[in-house]
């Protein structure tokens, strides 16, 4: 493994060694990986694909009351009480 050694402008004073996090996902500058574990802990809407994930919801709920209504049609439920 090739050591790679980066000099930068310091904000606080001190020396730091460790890996690098690499990744090819943007990362906040505020943020968005926890220093200790190095995970990426991005919270941000579009990181979770919210437009998507909401018309699938809606899409889910139509199609499970559409399930119960026929159900409903099928079966009177009065009757098997």
């Amino acid at each position: 493994m090739t050591t790679i050694v980066l000099h930068g402008r310091k904000v606080v004073g001190g020396r730091s060694e460790g890996e690098a996090l690499v990744t090819r996902d943007t990362v906040s500058g505020w943020g968005g990986f926890d220093p200790r574990t190095g995970k990426v802990v991005e919270t941000r809407l579009n990181a979770l694909q919210f437009p998507p994930a909401a018309a699938n919801a809606v899409i889910l709920l139509a199609v499970t009351l559409l399930i119960i209504v026929g159900l409903n049609r099928i079966v009177d439920v009065r009757k098997e009480l």
